[in-house]
């Protein structure tokens, strides 16, 4: 397939470093790293309890450059971390603002192409102690070329930690990052309804809900499945309709019973619910 080709040599590229043009790559955890087209960073959040503390990973793109969300498409590659230098760390949960789509070609890919932070969730072993947190990354940024790139960054944080301006930017992009809702919910947005077709020549999956004209499905499944990400289409009813074709699976998978997590992404954020295909 064409993303395992992309993915896989662009992540070896990632770890031999033979790339023409390969950026830097930072060899002690350093407070920002520069690569070609993206500057990224940690920053401080400010602790929402005692045992849960906030941070983010920031990153500044340069114009004309984007990088990408957890499941970046066909023709994109998304973000890998290793927290496992960090001390006093007991839990992390990375959280994704609403992406954007975009059209490369022939394909597609899932991002953001204005600056983004993502939002950390972490859990001190002990509260009392600060956490260093520490990350090693690889990941992609793309202009008409992509360009992989590492980083290893730090950041030392406390229950106490003053994040200021900081903590204003993390928490603004927490606000963007779709909240979890049940399918069937009222309001909008929402996801009102889904169903399978499994009589069609490839299984569709057919999704009704309710947000603005701009708003896209992005539906993520087991490893190894793909969905292609699906817009809006027309509806007399000012309902959105969206038809995913459930043609990404791998060979012989078994539909009936397979868990699904489908996000509606809006320009401010949006909603993700679950769906288990019956």
């Amino acid at each position: 397939m064409k993303l395992a080709i992309s993915v896989l040599g662009l992540l070896a590229a990632v770890v031999s470093g033979a790339v023409i043009g390969m950026p830097h790559r930072a060899l002690a955890a350093e407070s920002a790293v520069e690569n070609m087209g993206a500057t990224v960073r940690l920053l401080p959040g400010r602790p929402a309890s005692p045992d849960q503390w906030r941070a983010g990973i920031a990153f500044h793109l340069e114009e004309g450059w984007k990088t990408y969300w957890r499941v970046p498409g066909d023709s994109g590659v998304p973000p890998v971390f290793d927290w496992s230098g960090s001390t006093n760390l007991a839990d992390i949960k990375v959280l994704w603002p609403a992406p954007k789509l975009f059209e490369d070609g022939g394909g597609h890919s899932i991002g953001y192409r204005s600056d983004v932070i993502l939002p950390l969730v972490l859990r001190p072993k002990n509260p009392a102690a600060p956490i260093n947190l520490h990350v090693r990354m690889d990941y992609a940024v793309c202009s008409t070329l992509c360009v992989p790139a590492h980083a290893e960054l730090a950041l030392d944080l406390d229950a106490k930690t003053a994040a200021g301006a900081d903590g204003d930017l993390v928490a603004a992009h927490e606000a963007r990052v779709p909240t979890p809702i049940a399918l069937g919910a009222t309001g909008s947005p929402a996801l009102t309804a889904v169903t399978v077709d499994k009589a069609a020549t490839t299984p569709l999956l057919k999704v009704t809900a309710t947000g603005p004209a701009e708003a896209i499905l992005l539906v993520e499944g087991p490893t190894n499945w793909f969905f292609a990400p699906a817009k809006a289409e027309p509806s007399s009813s000012g309902t959105l309709s969206f038809t995913v074709p459930i043609d990404g699976a791998p060979k012989n998978a078994v539909l009936s019973g397979t868990a699904l997590s489908l996000t509606l992404a809006t320009p401010d954020g949006g909603i993700e619910s679950a769906f288990t295909i019956p």
